[in-house]
């Protein structure tokens, strides 16, 4: 709240990776007392679903105007580009939490996510 003019600009509010996907499960799975599996799959395989489905809308269901699917959109929903945030760390003096241990008991143990914790 102290940084000098940051009006009009964009900050990745991010900290440095600590966690994959299936980490981040892991830690919910651990602090809600649940199982979660994550599985992996390819994004062709969402987009032949979606085509699939698509389809199935238009011929069988009759409905106009379903959305046609895009691999282009799929790809992006992989969210593949790096977020960078060292604008946010040299201009707002962002510290994002560093310590893995302390991440996951703040952002997802005490975060009570699902109402659960």
């Amino acid at each position: 709240m102290e940084a000098k003019d940051p009006h009009g600009q964009s900050f990745d509010l991010i900290g440095e990776p600590m966690l994959s996907a299936r980490d981040y499960c892991d830690a919910i799975g651990d602090a809600c007392g649940v199982t979660i599996r994550a599985q992996p799959a390819p994004i062709w395989t969402y987009f032949a679903v979606d085509v699939v489905t698509y389809w199935l809308k238009r011929v069988l269901a009759k409905k106009k105007g379903p959305t046609k699917p895009s691999f282009r959109d799929w790809k992006s929903r992989a969210q593949l580009s790096p977020y960078r945030n060292g604008k946010a760390k040299s201009e707002l003096g962002w510290r994002p939490e560093a310590d893995r241990a302390s991440f996951i008991r703040r952002g997802v143990a005490d975060a009570n996510l699902f109402g659960v914790g």
